[in-house]
């Protein structure tokens, strides 16, 4: 049997969901449970995470920056024109297809996607009120990559290493 990273993805993302609640800032702790997962995508230059709720419906997109906006409630008070530009923009399933975004692949490894998570919050963290909470909000974002990197090798070894496409994200 042969597997592709997209048909991974895809079916991570048919079985997978998070559950935001709808009027507060998402709680969650820094280690993910097998349940739950966070579909990478890629766009443009910046990684984007989907966000769906407990019935697959689409709730909207995170990048690096919004997502520790999101995560990190120590900046909700702050008025710095930094992080105004940081607030979670909803949009709609139809427009994510009108954005045609591509599931993350070709050459891209999650180790540099983390990496670039790190560069991001450099700008941030000595901004930031809380320290601590700006680092594990960090840390949960490499978690979840991490997951993702597991999940990833687990289906590779059960379709024997085989893989459909080229340039695979964990192609080492």
């Amino acid at each position: 049997m042969t597997g592709s990273l997209e048909d991974f993805l895809t079916n991570m993302r048919s079985i997978s969901v998070l559950e935001i609640p709808k009027k507060k800032v998402p709680e969650l702790s820094s280690s993910i449970s097998c349940d739950k997962l966070f579909s990478c995508f890629f766009d443009y230059d910046s990684p984007v995470i989907i966000i769906k709720d407990e019935k697959g419906k689409f709730l909207g997109l995170l990048t690096p920056k919004n997502f520790l906006k999101l995560f990190n409630p120590v900046h909700s008070d702050l008025r710095d024109p930094f992080f105004q530009a940081l607030y979670f923009e909803n949009a709609t399933a139809d427009e994510i297809v009108d954005k045609k975004l591509p599931i993350v692949y070709d050459d891209l490894k999650l180790e540099d996607v983390a990496e670039l998570m790190l560069k991001y919050s450099t700008n941030v963290l000595p901004r930031a009120k809380d320290k601590k909470s700006e680092v594990k909000g960090v840390i949960l974002f490499i978690d979840i990559l991490n997951f993702v990197k597991d999940k990833w090798l687990e289906y590779k070894e059960q379709n024997d290493g085989s893989l459909s496409c080229e340039g695979d994200i964990l192609n080492e």
